[in-house]
């Protein structure tokens, strides 16, 4: 009876998190449209085969009928949660936020959830709503583009490290790896750990899951980011306690470029950069956003609590900083060390975007998009890691610019080679 319920309830949460965005059977008339048709075809979180994924594809007609439903939902949901401070601080009528949330979800068919997360209110443009990619959008885009291209060489962070440095790229260095019940290092041996910081994180984590710092204070003694006083032998059973379900990679501990010290709480910042490659092998850099820890908190990811800042591609140049989910919080300077983050402009930015461009080209599989984590060091950008699938609300919110105004939509379509998917409109721009 269990299973049967858990299967039901999965069911409705694979219907409930489509979108839909245009009817299948219109022949899609822009790159963009092209994209939305993809996401709403093949929601397929998960499931890549069987009798799960076929129901999940027919379960979009229904869904589709019930949309004007579901969207009233959304937007009263919406509007209970940020009409009053909406109204308050954009001097924004109730009634005029009803109307906005309405239209996105009934006129655009889009989630009017974008409404308030990507401030549509304060211009009140509602077609723009239509640019946002939401994350259940990143479950059907990105796997539908892979294919069959095999990323475990980018989810291994050791073994993607090993790669690129193999190839001349700046990489963080590696200490060892905590994994089957030792710690040992990059070429297999019994490792004895260092007297400096360390940095533990598993080997094929996202998003800054399970991330941890030891700092060495001498004497044979390490303090963790979450406040535990180890001595050396304290500290390997916590690593190998640490990596009982998965291995653990080993880092030293990085540092920023002395002019982005201050945009930090004191741990490392990266540069989140998605790079775009043509079918002819062509590369270039879509967006960049730079993110930062604040708090306690130890990873600079945008889902655990950091902040995040649109970069101007042509300079390096930082825009105001916000919260993931946390809305009408911005910032012109970081809330731990009052650094200005608005108008600061990242060192060694033209090598920064000349290294992933060279990257994304020398990456094993032909990847039409990735998206880099690159930290910025005194002695210039250096590679964290890459993945094949990225967030992306992490890429259109600090800049409020939807995916689907930037290269993205149009580099998509260029991969495109299944005739139903052909775009009827004018030749894409190149």
């Amino acid at each position: 009876m269990k299973r049967i319920l858990r299967f039901v309830v999965t069911i409705l949460t694979v219907a409930w998190g489509r979108t839909p965005v245009v009817w299948l059977w219109k022949k899609p008339q822009t790159s963009l449209e092209l994209l939305m048709q993809v996401a709403s075809r093949h929601y397929k979180p998960g499931w890549e085969s069987g009798g799960l994924l076929l129901l999940s594809r027919l379960l979009y007609f229904p869904m589709l009928l019930l949309w004007p439903v579901r969207a009233i939902i959304i937007a009263a949901i919406q509007f209970r949660r940020y009409a009053r401070t909406t109204r308050d601080k954009y001097n924004v009528t109730y009634m005029g936020q009803l109307m906005d949330l309405l239209s996105i979800g009934l006129r655009y068919w889009t989630s009017p959830q974008i409404y308030y997360l990507f401030e549509i209110y304060r211009h009140r443009d509602l077609a723009r709503s239509r640019t946002f990619l939401l994350e259940n959008t990143m479950t059907s885009l990105l796997p539908y583009i892979n294919g069959s291209r095999n990323d475990r060489h980018l989810d291994e962070k050791h073994v993607f490290n090993r790669q690129m440095k193999r190839k001349g790229f700046p990489v963080l260095e590696d200490i060892g790896l905590v994994r089957d019940g030792e710690i040992v290092d990059v070429d297999g041996n019994e490792l004895q750990l260092p007297c400096s910081d360390i940095i533990a994180k598993p080997d094929l984590g996202l998003e800054g899951r399970g991330l941890t710092g030891f700092r060495w204070l001498g004497d044979n003694r390490y303090r963790s980011s979450r406040g535990d006083l180890l001595d050396g032998e304290g500290l390997r059973r916590k690593l190998l306690e640490m990596a009982s379900d998965e291995p653990y990679l080993l880092q030293h501990r990085s540092v920023n470029h002395p002019a982005l010290k201050d945009l930090s709480n004191g741990m490392f910042c990266t540069c989140r950069i998605i790079t775009g490659m043509s079918p002819e092998g062509e590369v270039e850099v879509i967006l960049a956003v730079f993110k930062m820890p604040i708090g306690d908190t130890v990873a600079d990811n945008f889902g655990a609590g950091g902040i995040a800042s649109p970069v101007n591609l042509d300079n390096g140049e930082l825009g105001r900083a916000v919260y993931k989910y946390t809305l009408f919080e911005e910032f012109d300077a970081h809330p731990d060390t009052g650094a200005r983050i608005n108008g600061t402009r990242l060192p060694h930015w033209r090598e920064t975007m000349d290294l992933v461009k060279d990257a994304h080209r020398q990456v094993e599989g032909d990847f039409p998009f990735l998206g880099w984590d690159i930290g910025i060091c005194d002695t210039g950008p250096v590679i964290v890691e890459t993945q094949a699938t990225f967030g992306f609300i992490l890429c259109e919110r600090p800049g409020l610019n939807g995916l689907g105004t930037t290269r993205f939509p149009d580099l998509y379509a260029r991969w495109i080679d299944n005739s139903s998917y052909q775009v009827v409109a004018p030749a894409l721009t190149e």
